[in-house]
Formats: C-alpha cells, structure tokens, sequence
C-alpha cells in the first residue's frame, strides 16, 4: 500500500510520546448518521438528510470502538488493555510511508502588531524518518520544501503557504518552530487499523506495553502474557503469526512516572494461560 502525505490528514492528531498506544483509522469523508435529521435550520427549513460525510478524528474513533466491540465479541475473555493489545499488534505497518507530511493547528495568539489576540492556523511541516529537512546556506530551502509538499500532494492545500512570500503562513514571529523531524511511528502509531488481522487475535506480545506484574516469578528476564480461558469459551484459535517485540527506550518517556522496571531487561515473552479452556496457536510461531 502506498500512501502519500496528503492520505494523513491536516486535522490528524499526532503520537509524539504515545507511540505505543496509538494507530491510524479512517477519518476523512465518512459516512455517518446526521445527528441533525429532521431538525429545522434558522429559515425553518427541515433537514431530510439521514446519512452526511463529516471528517475528523472523532470520526475514527468510532472505527476503533467498532473494532474493538467486534474483537471482545469473539473473545469474550480479554481484558479491556488486550482487547487494545490485538487492535494495536495486528495494526498494518506495511505500506510506503510519505516523505513529508503537514498538520494544521488552530488557536489564539496575538496579531502582527501585538495589540490584539486573535485566532491563528498554523501549518507544521514534518519530514519522517530518513527524509532530511533541505537546507541551503544554512537555512530551510523552503523552494524543495515546496517542491516536497507538491509530490505529496498538498499543492491544493498547504503549497502555496511555504512560498517564500507566503511564510508566515507556517513560522510565527515569534519563533514557532513551523518544520520537524518526526519517526513514522510519530505519525501513524502501530500502524493503520486492520480488522480482518485483529480478528484472528493477537499478532505480537508486546514488552513496550506491559508492567512488572508481567514478569515471570521464575525467570526476570522473562515477561508471560496472561490469558484466562475457561471451558466456557470453548477452543479459542489465534491464527496469526505470534511476534515478539521487546523493550524500545526510544519510544518512551525517560521520566515517565508509570514506567516499569524490570520490564525494559527482559530478554523473551512467552503465554501464560490459566483456566481449563483450550487455547490452539495456529500461526508459525508458538509460544508455551
């Protein structure tokens, strides 16, 4: 799959400092119910449309609680932190990434000539991962950067606002620092929601989200993943391929007040199911 920039959102949220907790979900032009059917508007005219297209994130976020519904559907005895362990290790990472991408900001700020507070839109430039920011002479090579944003697609939306011209449009006068450099991760999380792949169950354990009550008693150097399945469940069957990832500093907080200890040092993951139902690993990788 291949996804250019302007396939992210200007309104799209941003996961610096959550990377582990966050994915991407369709967004833009959804079809949802209109909340103002039948309502008359301020001429008295009365509003037939049942179905509108609105886009946002709040339009995403009923994605995710779908698939999340659909997931504790299946498998009734995940706890509320793995049914979004399944959405997060299932999430698709295999899709090209976009060299740059642009986010919009909206707030209050003073006028040009400080003697007002007005609302201000501001525009972020982010180049992700190896894509550096063009320089020239020691300062941003805002020409490429145009350039950058055109093949991405943003001609229609934000290429004009990097014009040399027109770049107040990006950086504040007082300094707002208008272009970054972000991970992939920083953008799109886990990756983009997959249903299909969450609905065979989980597809990674996953150290970066577990705590030290995971560690196994007989082995620090070991986190087991708990999974309580009784007789009532019936043989429960996760068919994806099981992989591991273990701690990644990088992707979190150094001073973060929840951050666990021994978690970081562990060196495997294995499954610790409790409960006399049957658990049957389908995938290549298995885990005991």
């Amino acid at each position: 799959m291949f996804l250019r920039g302007v396939s992210v959102p200007l309104f799209s949220n941003g996961f610096k400092g959550s990377i582990n907790y966050a994915l991407m979900a369709p967004g833009n032009n959804v079809l949802a119910a209109n909340s103002a059917y039948n309502l008359r508007d301020e001429l008295g005219i009365r509003d037939k449309k049942e179905f509108i297209k609105i886009s946002g994130t709040s339009q995403a976020a009923p994605y995710v609680s779908g698939a999340a519904a659909l997931v504790q559907e299946k498998f009734p005895f995940l706890k509320p932190n793995q049914v979004a362990d399944v959405l997060l290790s299932t999430a698709n990472q295999n899709f090209k990434k976009p060299k740059v991408i642009v986010k919009k900001t909206t707030g209050r700020g003073v006028n040009d000539d400080h003697t007002a507070v007005v609302d201000k839109t501001y525009y972020t430039v982010f180049y992700l991962d190896d894509n550096k920011i063009p320089m020239k002479d020691g300062k941003v090579d805002t020409a490429q950067v145009r350039k950058d944003l055109d093949a991405e697609g943003y001609w229609r939306v934000a290429g004009d606002a990097v014009s040399d011209s027109n770049i107040n449009q990006f950086k504040d006068p007082e300094g707002y620092n208008w272009i970054q450099k972000v991970s992939w991760q920083e953008v799109f999380g886990q990756g983009i929601l997959d249903i299909e792949k969450a609905l065979n169950g989980l597809g990674k354990l996953d150290a970066n989200r577990m705590g030290d009550d995971y560690i196994d008693p007989n082995n620090e150097k070991q986190a087991l993943y708990p999974l309580e399945i009784n007789e009532n469940h019936g043989e429960v069957i996760f068919s994806n391929d099981i992989d591991e990832r273990l701690w990644e500093e990088k992707t979190h907080i150094a001073d973060a007040q929840n951050r666990p200890i021994k978690i970081p040092s562990v060196t495997q993951i294995g499954i610790k199911k409790t409960g006399d139902g049957l658990l049957t690993l389908s995938g290549k990788n298995t885990y005991k």
